[in-house]
Parts: C-alpha cells; sequence; structure tokens
C-alpha cells in the first residue's frame, strides 16, 4: 500500500463515522421532536377546559374547587332546611 492510499482509506473512514454520527443526531432530533408533540397532546387534553363557557374556562386542575364548594352550598342549603322544618315544628 502506498500512502496516498492509506491516507484516503483514512479519510473514508473518517467521513463515514461523520455522515453515520450525522444520520444518528438527525434521526434523535426527529424522536424527539414526534415525543416531544406527543406529551404536549397528552397534556392539552388532560389540562382542556371542563366547561369553558359555564367555569371561566378552568381546566381539570379547578374540579377539586368546584366539588368543595358545591359541597359547603349543599351543608348551608341543608341546615337552612332542618332550621326551617325545627322552627315549624315548635310551632306546632
Amino acid at each position: 500500500m502506498t500512502n496516498i492510499t492509506i491516507a484516503t482509506d483514512w479519510l473514508l473512514f473518517f467521513v463515514a463515522i461523520v455522515s453515520a454520527t450525522g444520520a444518528t443526531l438527525i434521526a434523535l432530533r426527529g424522536a424527539n421532536k414526534k415525543l416531544e408533540k406527543r406529551i404536549t397532546d397528552v397534556i392539552t387534553k388532560a389540562t382542556y377546559p371542563i366547561q369553558p363557557k359555564a367555569n371561566g374556562s378552568l381546566s381539570m386542575t379547578d374540579l377539586h374547587k368546584k366539588v368543595d364548594l358545591l359541597t359547603e352550598r349543599q351543608y348551608v342549603i341543608s341546615q337552612q332546611v332542618i332550621d326551617h322544618i325545627a322552627s315549624h315544628d315548635l310551632e306546632r
């Protein structure tokens, strides 16, 4: 083998490694973008407003607040009903 052939072989080997590395990085970048989009879609779907026009456009994260508020209101109403019944029973 001559020096030119050895140099050419090394150059081709170097170009092959650079090409393989570049192809791998491009494939990883594409896979990362697809995965990122899937994660974003899942998050968007999971936090979509329950009733956009009814609850101030809040998402599932506000559900516990809504349930707590409804429970509190129901308790107040039930106490009012109990008091009303009790006052009517005393009048009889």
